[in-house]
């Protein structure tokens, strides 16, 4: 199981500055409570980052949410098709080739299926794309009911959100901190008796 952002897109960055140029016009104070907000929740959808956003950094209940999504998405679409991508992911697929490969990602389920096609690695993951507008955990406690995630299993992830996550539903973690935004992920993988890799890359025999 995959996350997306950091793991197999190096768009973290892009994201960020979104949030950050989405809210600027409500002021650079507000903006940039955001952005900590969001750094600090790495994984969770933007819809509750919005949301979080007019409940209670700018506390205006005219804000619209919809209109903020738009933009945002507006603003990420053409550097998610340009940016980084992880190198490998076909050959370790290969050397996988008996298991299934699920994502789960805190990105919009439909717009990462729209990029992972354009960019030819949709048909990797055979076991199903899933996003927001769910959140990871009502993601992962869907699939496991389904049989759709059949322990063991093991989730990539590259935040706090994601390790808590696999954690609460018993599946195996490995921290991608190549790209992750998490400042003390040394700390936080040594506190937690993590694994990690730098990229999903480095899994290749």
């Amino acid at each position: 199981i995959f996350d997306c952002d950091g793991v197999i897109l190096n768009s973290n960055t892009i994201k960020s500055d979104a949030f950050y140029q989405v809210t600027l016009p409500y002021g650079k104070e507000y903006a940039s409570m955001l952005l900590d907000f969001h750094i600090n929740n790495g994984g969770v959808s933007r819809y509750e980052k919005f949301e979080y956003f007019k409940k209670n950094i700018a506390k205006d209940e005219s804000i619209n949410i919809d209109e903020l999504l738009s933009e945002f998405a507006a603003r990420i679409k053409k550097a998610m098709l340009t940016c980084d991508i992880c190198s490998d992911l076909s050959q370790l697929k290969y050397q996988h080739i008996d298991k299934n490969w699920i994502v789960i990602s805190g990105g919009n389920e439909n717009e990462i299926k729209e990029i992972f096609e354009k960019r030819k690695i949709l048909h990797l993951f055979n076991g199903g794309i899933y996003g927001s507008p769910k959140a990871k955990d009502t993601i992962f406690k869907k699939l496991l009911k389904k049989g759709l995630i059949k322990l063991p299993a093991i989730y990539f992830g590259d935040s706090r959100y994601d390790f808590e996550v696999a954690k609460k539903y018993d599946v195996d973690f490995k921290f991608i901190f190549g790209w992750t935004e998490v400042i003390n992920w040394k700390s936080f993988t040594k506190k937690n008796s993590l694994s990690y890799v730098e990229k999903i890359s480095d899994l290749v025999l």
